[in-house]
């Protein structure tokens, strides 16, 4: 196997280790926030996480439809002291993120895996349903000098391609998505590709997505 290529400044603002899991009936919410005195002080409290929805009723002498919005919580927010890392524990699931300047796969690895099994110890689990992987990178690419050009192919092996047909082939924005099955983890890689607002001068700043997960029904290993 090639080793890895280990970036010093990875474009990587977000990366996020996602499970959704079945809990075993009768776990209640505040179990949850037992994880803290696992985690200790180098992590704390920071929020709760809603899941909401929004309901509509037509009655039958009424032109338009009663709304209303609904919020449940779910579960707490959990961030690192040294605001890298993000722990959300829900009842639904388990996510962890880390946050730029990324390191690399094997200490974002090792610390999701950890805070995992804290997650794990606090609550009953009975299988884990859904299995996702996602990286959110910024890209901010210089205006090139005076005289020359800078092609989307220079930076991307995947992009979004006027027809040489039509006249114009500048591109002000856009938002490309592309869902590529993965047959070898019976999955699907979501790549979303989009322009955004710069925050610097002279620069063209694209935001990529990269999430990858499998729907799968597998049984805890203890």
């Amino acid at each position: 196997m090639s080793e890895r290529i280990h970036y010093s400044k990875a474009p990587i603002i977000e990366a996020v280790i996602d499970l959704r899991v079945n809990m075993t009936a009768g776990v209640e919410l505040e179990k949850l926030r037992e994880i803290q005195s696992q985690l200790g002080e180098g992590y704390s409290e920071t929020g709760r996480t809603f899941k909401g929805g929004i309901e509509a009723n037509f009655a039958e002498n009424s032109e338009s439809p009663s709304v209303q919005a609904t919020q449940q919580l779910t579960g707490y927010r959990f961030d690192s002291n040294d605001k890298k890392y993000v722990l959300q524990a829900r009842l639904d699931g388990f996510s962890f993120s880390v946050l730029s300047p990324y390191d690399r796969w094997e200490v974002f690895r090792d610390e999701a895996r950890r805070t995992w099994d804290m997650y794990r110890s606090v609550v009953e689990i009975e299988a884990i349903t859904r299995i996702a992987v996602r990286y959110v990178n910024r890209l901010d690419i210089p205006f090139p000098p005076e005289g020359e050009k800078v092609e989307q192919s220079d930076y991307f092996c995947t992009y979004p391609e006027v027809s040489k047909k039509l006249p114009y082939s500048a591109i002000d924005s856009f938002l490309m998505r592309l869902l590529i099955p993965q047959h070898d983890f019976n999955g699907v890689l979501a790549l979303t590709q989009a322009r955004i607002e710069p925050t610097q001068p002279e620069t063209i700043a694209i935001m990529t997505c990269y999430p990858s997960s499998s729907h799968l029904s597998v049984e805890i290993l203890r």
